[in-house]
């Protein structure tokens, strides 16, 4: 079972962000687990003001696979891409995160890559759209 779980996106956009090509490498997976059952969903865009921070209403989706569906404000995401990226090093503690060890895993997924931040071309203060966080996963 899922359970949903919400967060300060700062520190969901920073762990993601911290780490370098180096420290890491990254491949898809058509099925993920959350080890600890916890998903992250966030959710940037607006017309005026842009904005990033966790979905409304999120009903998480009952297996973390390419084909379901999870559901953010009344409106189904059926997921279409999923990324695990995996740490090389370990990576020491900071004041805005928990140490890392390496073989480590998060994973992100969404409809396609391009709603995940960094896989998307739009500048970062442009960027829209929905996608999941795993800050503990695994391949299945």
């Amino acid at each position: 079972m899922i359970r949903s779980a919400t967060a300060a996106s700062f520190v969901l956009l920073f762990s993601a962000a911290s780490a370098t090509a180096d420290d890491t490498r990254t491949y898809q997976a058509t099925s993920i687990e959350a080890v600890d059952g916890k998903v992250k969903c966030s959710e940037a865009g607006g017309w005026l003001i842009q904005s990033t921070g966790p979905c409304s209403r999120f009903v998480p989706p009952p297996r973390l696979a390419v084909g379901e569906s999870f559901e953010v404000n009344g409106k189904k995401i059926k997921i279409g891409f999923i990324a695990v990226t995996v740490y090389d090093k370990d990576k020491p503690a900071s004041p805005y995160m928990p140490a890392i060890k390496a073989g480590s895993m998060y994973c992100t997924a969404a409809s396609s890559a391009s709603q995940i931040p960094s896989y998307s071309r739009d500048k970062k203060d442009e960027h829209q759209g929905i996608w999941l966080y795993i800050d503990q996963c695994r391949p299945l």
